[in-house]
Formats: C-alpha cells, sequence, structure tokens
C-alpha cells in the first residue's frame, strides 16, 4: 500500500522540526564559542586558506562531534583543504558549463545541450571521486569509536535530506523487494 498523503505530510513535517532543531541548536553553539561572524551574517567568507577549511558548516560539525585528537584535527585539514584545492579549477569549470547551458537551453541547441550535459557529467563525477577519497581517507584516521558516531552522523544526515532513491524506498508497498542493497547508491 502507498503511503497516504496525511503519512507523507507527517513524515515531511518530522524531517523539517529535525532540521530546524538541529539549525537552532548549531547557531547556538556556533555563536557561544565564536561570537557572531565579524561584519555581520552576511560578510564575504575568508579569503585564502581558511575559505576551503571553513566553508564546510556539516564538516566542522561533523569534526566537532568526533572529539579528535589535535593530530587528526590538523590531518583532518590537511585533507580537506587538499581536496579542496584539487576540485577548485574543476568547480570553476562547471561554472563556465552551466552558464553555456544555460544559452545553449534558450536557443534550443539540442546538440550543444546534449554535449555540455555529457562534459559537465564527467565533471561532476570527478568531483565526486575527490570528495570520496578525501572521505576515505579521513576515515581511515578515524578510532573505532569515532568511526561508529561518524556512521552515526552520516544516518542522521541521511534522514534530513534524503536521496530520490531514499524516498522511493520508503514509499514502496509492504513486501515490494529493494533493488538496492546498502550501499548500491554509492
Amino acid at each position: 500500500m502507498f503511503l497516504r498523503l496525511g503519512e507523507i505530510t507527517n513524515m515531511l513535517m518530522r524531517q523539517l522540526a529535525r532540521a530546524v532543531t538541529i539549525t537552532v541548536i548549531g547557531a547556538g553553539l556556533a555563536l557561544a564559542e565564536n561570537g557572531p561572524p565579524p561584519g555581520g551574517r552576511n560578510a564575504a567568507p575568508p579569503s585564502g586558506e581558511a575559505r576551503g577549511w571553513h566553508h564546510d558548516r556539516g564538516l566542522r560539525f561533523i569534526l566537532r562531534m568526533l572529539d579528535l585528537t589535535e593530530e587528526q584535527k590538523a590531518t583532518a585539514k590537511t585533507i580537506f583543504q587538499g581536496a579542496y584545492e584539487q576540485s577548485e579549477p574543476l568547480r570553476e569549470e562547471l561554472k563556465t558549463k552551466r552558464g553555456l547551458l544555460c544559452e545553449a537551453i534558450k536557443a534550443n541547441n539540442t546538440p550543444a545541450i546534449g554535449s555540455l550535459a555529457e562534459e559537465m557529467g564527467e565533471l561532476r563525477g570527478e568531483l565526486v571521486e575527490i570528495h570520496a577519497l578525501a572521505w576515505a581517507q579521513f576515515y581511515a584516521l578515524l578510532t573505532p569509536e569515532q568511526k561508529e558516531k561518524l556512521e552515526e552522523l552520516w544516518e542522521f544526515f541521511r534522514d534530513l535530506h534524503p536521496t530520490s532513491e531514499d524516498v522511493a524506498t520508503r514509499a514502496r508497498m509492504p513486501g515490494q523487494v529493494s533493488t538496492s542493497g546498502p550501499g548500491s547508491a554509492l
């Protein structure tokens, strides 16, 4: 039986409530720890080295929750900063391709749309690889307890931001067999 509209609404409301709660708690912790950002909320991010390291708030939250040693923190910073720097040219190229794709769409240039979409797919694949390799390096330096905590955090974030495959799996009829097992979406 498919999920009823009321069940879907309730599920979405619970996820929204969780997200709002986590955001409020996270913001409170960040303000308590660091105070308000210089220049106010809309200030530009710091330039240079610090931007790559501090750009991902989710990463900072996870690193704080894992209670890393100073050595682990330094290694993590090196790993993720390196991944950020390695991915920067790809992100810039992707940004350029997005602009070209918009122009191709407006011109109804279907051959250009096809080739740009293919090129963008390859770039995104390279970005995913860089990201996954950085996380694999980071995961390897964790203790068993930290790995367990990280897996709990990943599960928590997956619940907050389900993929279309997750939603389809939850909407499956009872008794219907899943064609995807753990890790198959990787």
